[in-house]
Order: structure tokens, then C-alpha cells, then sequence
């Protein structure tokens, strides 16, 4: 979500390296190439849903008993996905960025510091 909303609109291979981190995939190829289809189906999605006006779908209901993990795994990839490209976030308005990515970065439990 994060690179498609944020102020720099990351490639689908960059996004790749972002979610897999150090991980490998068994069959690189058919695994990686089923990956990268998703993304784009995803950025696609996200994308019509913002230019509608619309809310983004968050691949979790509110009933869900692991509601709370799921919501922090989704925060910590937003977090994830924004430090990918931190100045180019902070660069026009930084207080108003920080206020408004607080929420985000508070629920990702990414950060080891008592004020989040």
C-alpha cells in the first residue's frame, strides 16, 4: 500500500526485495514470477480504489480473532514499504507527515521505544 500511496511510486521488483528481505523461494522462477502477478493485481486494485474514492480493502475483517496481529503485520509492512523511500515521505512537510504516519508506525511494532 505504501508504494502506492506514498510520494514515490516503487517498481514491482523493488517491492519484491522489500517483502522477501533475506527469504528465498523454492522454485525461483514460476514462485517469482506468481509473486510479481500479484503485486501488480494488488497495485492495480489499490489504485482503482483510491482514484474512486473508495476505502482500501485490508486483507482482514474486523471479526477476525487475530484481528490485532493482522492489523500490526499490515502496519509493519506500510512501515516497511515507506522507509523504503523515508526522505522522499518527509520531504515536503515533515511534522504533518510524522502526525499522520504516527498511527501506522506505532502499530507495526517495528520500533523499540516506549513513546510509540
Amino acid at each position: 500500500t505504501a508504494a502506492v500511496v506514498g510520494p514515490v511510486q516503487l517498481p514491482t521488483e523493488e517491492i519484491m526485495t522489500i517483502c522477501l528481505a533475506d527469504q528465498t523461494l523454492n522454485d525461483m522462477d514460476y514462485e517469482l514470477e506468481h509473486l510479481a502477478a500479484c503485486i501488480e493485481a494488488i497495485k492495480a486494485e489499490l489504485g482503482e480504489c483510491l482514484s474512486e474514492g473508495e476505502s482500501i480493502f485490508l486483507p482482514f475483517e474486523d471479526e477476525d480473532e487475530l484481528y490485532d496481529d493482522a492489523l500490526n503485520s499490515w502496519c509493519a509492512g506500510f512501515v516497511e514499504g515507506m522507509l523504503a523511500n523515508e526522505t522522499q515521505w518527509f520531504s515536503k512537510d515533515e511534522e504533518v507527515s510524522a502526525e499522520l504516519l504516527l498511527p501506522y508506525m506505532a502499530l507495526s511494532g517495528l520500533f523499540d521505544n516506549e513513546d510509540f
